[in-house]
C-alpha cells in the first residue's frame, strides 16, 4: 500500500509539472529566464577574475549566482517605534528568508564537496597498492591460485563421475573464461579503477547538463565544470526567484531588473529605505510599494521557502553522503579485487563471492548515477513548477515547491532500494545459475 501511495504521489507531481509547463505562455518563458543564465554584471563581486571576491564567512558564500548569496535579504518599512506588528513581520520575514538562503548555500557547498571530493585522487592509488600487496604477499606465497584450481578440477571430476558430464565441462569452461578475464583485469587494475570513476563522472555530468541546459561533457574532467551551472540553477530556484517574489512582489524585468541588480550589488540593506528609493527612481512604484509593507503573505511565503530549503538541505546532505560513501566502497572493492578474482575460478556456488563483488560494484555505479539523476530531476521539476505557476499566489507556489522536495526525498529512498535490488538479484542469479539452465543454491546460501 505504501508503494502505491508513493507511486501515486510521484505521478501527481509529474502530471502537475507537465500541465503547468504546457499551459505556460511562450512569452512568459522569455520574461522569466533564470538570472543565472547570464554572466554576472560588472558591478557584482562575482565578476572578479576569481569569481569569489568575498570575505571569509562562517557559512559558504561563493558566487553561485549573479551576486553572492549574502547580498540577498528582504526589507520593509518597520514604521515608528511603537509599530510592533510591522517590526515583528519584518524581522521574521527576513529571518525566515535568511534561513532559506543559508540552507541553500550549505546545500550548494555540499553538492560541490560530494562530487569534487576527489575520492579517486585521494584513495585510488592506495587501493591499488593494497590489492597488489595481497596478490604479492598473500595469494602468491600461500598458493591460493593452485588451491582454487585444484578445487575446480576436483569438483568437475566428481560431477563427471555422477554422470553430470555436461555440467562439469561447462563449469570448467566458465572457470577458464573467468580466469582469463581476471588476468586481464589484474594486469591493469589502476586503469580500470580510473575508467570506473571517469564513467561515473561523465554520466553524472551528462545528467547535470540536461538539467542546466549545458552540452553534455565528454569526460570526467569536463563533468566537474557542469556543476557550476547546476549550482547556479539551484541558487536561482531557491534564492533569486524567491527574492524577487518576496521582496518585490513578482519577477522583475527591464528597468526594474536593472534597479534590482544595482541594489544587490551593494547589499545587504536590511530595512533601509535606499532599495525602495532606487525602485521608485526607476519607475517601479508597484515593486517599491510591495516592499514597503510587511504582511502575513510575505511572512508565510518566506517560511515556506525556508521549509523547502531545509528539506532540500537534508536531502542533499543524504545525497552527498551517499555519493561519497559509494565512491569509497568502490575503492574498497578494488582493494580486495584479487580475492574476488580467485573466487571466480571456483566452480558452482563457489563463485558467489565473485558475483557478489561484481554486484556491489554495480550498486556503486547505480547509486552515484541515481543520485545525479535525482538532483537533475529536482532542479527540472522545481524550475518547471515555478515557471508554470507564475500567476499563482506566493503561498501556492512555495507550497508546491515543498511538495516537490518531499517527493524527491521519498524518491531517493526508492532509487537506492531499486539499485540495491537490481544488483542483488543479478549476483544471486549468477551465483545459482548452472550450464544447461539448472539452478541450485549457492555455497553461502543460508539453510
Amino acid at each position: 500500500l505504501a508503494r502505491l501511495w508513493v507511486g501515486a504521489l510521484v505521478g501527481v507531481v509529474a502530471l502537475a509539472v507537465v500541465l503547468t509547463a504546457a499551459a505556460r505562455p511562450a512569452g512568459a518563458a522569455a520574461a522569466q529566464a533564470s538570472p543565472t543564465q547570464d554572466a554576472p554584471p560588472g558591478d557584482s563581486p562575482c565578476a572578479a577574475p576569481d569569481g569569489a571576491a568575498q570575505a571569509a564567512t562562517v557559512l559558504p558564500d561563493d558566487c553561485w549566482g549573479r551576486y553572492p548569496s549574502s547580498h540577498y535579504d528582504l526589507g520593509c518599512d518597520e514604521g515608528a517605534w511603537n509599530h510592533l506588528s510591522r517590526k515583528v513581520y519584518c524581522t521574521f520575514t527576513d529571518l525566515s528568508f535568511q534561513g532559506a538562503r543559508s540552507a541553500t548555500a550549505l546545500t550548494l557547498w555540499l553538492v560541490e564537496w560530494s562530487y569534487g571530493f576527489g575520492v579517486y585522487d585521494r584513495l585510488g592509488g592506495h587501493a591499488i597498492t593494497i590489492a597488489q600487496t595481497y596478490q604479492r604477499n598473500l595469494i602468491g606465497p600461500l598458493g591460493l591460485s593452485d588451491a582454487v584450481w585444484f578445487a575446480a578440477v576436483a569438483w568437475a571430476g566428481f560431477a563427471a563421475l555422477k554422470g553430470k558430464i555436461t555440467m562439469a565441462a561447462g563449469e570448467l569452461v566458465m572457470s577458464f573464461v573467468l580466469a582469463i578475464l581476471a588476468g586481464v583485469f589484474l594486469a591493469n587494475p589502476a586503469g580500470y579503477l580510473q575508467g570506473l570513476f571517469d564513467t561515473m563522472g561523465s554520466t553524472s555530468g551528462a545528467l547535470f547538463a540536461t538539467a542546466s541546459g549545458e552540452p553534455p561533457p565528454e569526460n570526467g574532467i569536463d563533468a566537474d565544470a557542469v556543476l557550476a551551472p547546476l549550482q547556479g540553477e539551484i541558487h536561482s530556484a531557491f534564492v533569486e526567484e524567491p527574492y524577487d517574489i518576496l521582496n518585490w512582489g513578482a519577477p522583475l524585468t527591464g528597468q526594474c531588473a536593472a534597479a534590482r541588480d544595482r541594489i544587490l550589488a551593494e547589499g545587504p540593506h536590511g530595512n533601509d529605505d535606499e532599495p525602495r528609493d532606487a525602485m521608485n527612481l526607476a519607475g517601479c512604484t508597484e515593486a517599491a510599494d510591495f516592499n514597503h509593507d510587511p504582511n502575513g503573505t510575505r511572512l508565510f511565503g518566506a517560511v515556506l521557502t525556508m521549509v523547502a530549503a531545509l528539506i532540500m538541505a537534508v536531502l542533499i546532505t543524504l545525497v552527498a553522503v551517499t555519493v561519497v560513501a559509494a565512491q569509497v566502497v568502490a575503492i574498497v572493492l578494488f582493494s580486495i579485487a584479487p580475492f574476488a578474482m580467485l573466487a571466480g575460478v571456483l566452480p558452482a556456488g563457489g563463485r558467489t563471492l565473485a558475483w557478489a563483488w561484481l554486484g556491489a560494484l554495480g550498486r556503486v555505479v547505480l547509486a552515484v548515477v541515481g543520485m545525479s539523476f535525482l538532483l537533475s530531476l529536482l532542479l527540472l521539476t522545481v524550475n518547471a513548477m515555478l515557471a508554470g505557476t507564475a500567476d499563482a499566489s506566493i503561498l501556492e507556489r512555495f507550497a508546491l515547491v515543498n511538495l516537490v522536495v518531499v517527493v524527491m526525498f521519498i524518491a531517493r529512498k526508492r532509487i537506492l532500494a531499486g539499485g540495491h535490488n537490481i544488483a542483488s538479484q543479478f549476483a544471486q542469479r549468477m551465483a545459482t545459475r548452472r550450464p544447461g539452465g539448472e539452478r541450485v543454491a549457492g555455497w553461502t546460501t543460508a539453510p
